[in-house]
């Protein structure tokens, strides 16, 4: 009881208190006080108790329930406020499923999303940390609770105000909501995914060829709806299966079946593929250069190889004078001169 009281007392000097600094050492006492990890699993569940069963977080959490601030409230009130976001994204992150409930059922979102229409940037950073705290855990819960009550909405809106001239786009806050979507966009949240390109598709548009987290969003979207129009169970890559409901498998060789003929009959058909030789003609045999070329060159060198052993015999040899071609060119072969008779020398 005692306990109950000092934290009540804290509580509210931290809404009232004029010294913000003060404000921020009694913020400081609390979470240290909401930390888990500095005590025992039983000594935890105690103290948690105190804060979720015995009212205690209620108490730290009256700022939230005032009414919206104006451009004309009190900073300390506008700064416990603020506090209050960081103690709730706090308890979120270390409080498991005891906050997850808190959450849910005090629609405690819903209070923090209304930070967002606030004319006060920092509230509304406040409110964005809140939320990147309930969507950084991935819980099911979170994600369905966020996507039902459309606490995303208000979050685009602030951020379509932030990115109209003159701010550009070139904020904190606008920074702030890209990280959450390109958060969502990689963690694909499908949910989550979902509920904004459908309910906010115009607005993600209009923008996407500026800021590239919002076109990454819609072709993720895209992406999960092919997905769910060819579920990966009953397509193969985007392709149809066979009808018996499973992917279509490879034929499998029989263990230790020789391949050796399949292998020769593939072979041979390629070797009866060939394409004939253009114009009906035939290959031609002794081009120069090829394999059918040697012969004359073989004849030629022997040839020159006699007349070199025996010069004498070939001193009288003329090469032949006749026109004759070969391939295209003069003959070059030698013709021997036959030697004169005795007959013909008389004469």
């Amino acid at each position: 009881e005692d306990g109950r009281r000092v934290l009540k007392d804290l509580t509210q000097m931290m809404v009232h208190e004029l010294d913000q600094g003060v404000q921020g050492q009694i913020a400081e006492i609390l979470r240290s006080v909401l930390d888990p990890a500095t005590l025992e699993g039983k000594e935890q569940d105690k103290r948690l108790d105190v804060f979720y069963e015995q009212g205690a977080m209620d108490d730290i959490l009256s700022p939230l329930r005032e009414k919206l601030p104006k451009a004309g409230t009190p900073p300390q009130v506008c700064f416990a406020q603020q506090l209050v976001c960081e103690i709730v994204a706090f308890a979120v992150v270390k409080h498991g499923y005891r906050a997850k409930v808190y959450v849910i059922r005090h629609g405690l979102g819903q209070q923090v999303c209304r930070l967002l229409s606030a004319p006060q940037k920092y509230l509304q950073l406040a409110a964005v940390r809140v939320l990147r705290a309930i969507i950084g855990t991935k819980d099911e819960a979170y994600v369905r609770y966020v996507s039902k009550n459309n606490l995303l909405t208000l979050l685009l809106q602030s951020f379509e105000r932030c990115i109209m001239p003159p701010a550009l786009g070139t904020n904190l806050m606008a920074s702030a909501t890209l990280e959450l979507l390109e958060f969502i966009r990689s963690q694909n949240l499908k949910v989550l995914v979902e509920n904004i390109c459908k309910n906010h598709g115009p607005l993600l548009k209009r923008y996407a060829d500026r800021m590239k987290p919002l076109e990454q969003l819609l072709l993720k979207y895209q992406q999960n709806l092919e997905v769910e129009k060819y579920p990966p169970e009953q397509y193969a890559s985007g392709g149809p299966v066979d009808s018996a409901g499973g992917r279509a498998q490879r034929r499998m060789r029989s263990p230790g079946r020789d391949d050796s003929g399949e292998d020769d009959s593939y072979f041979e058909s390629l070797d009866d593929d060939e394409d004939p030789p253009p114009n009906g003609k035939e290959k031609s045999d002794g081009l120069p250069g090829l394999l059918g070329g040697y012969a004359d060159a073989d004849e030629e060198n022997t040839a020159e190889a006699a007349a070199e052993a025996d010069p004498a015999r070939h001193e009288g040899e003329k090469p032949s004078e006749t026109g004759e071609k070969s391939l295209g060119h003069v003959s070059k072969r030698p013709r021997t001169v036959e030697p004169e008779t005795e007959a013909e020398k008389s004469q």
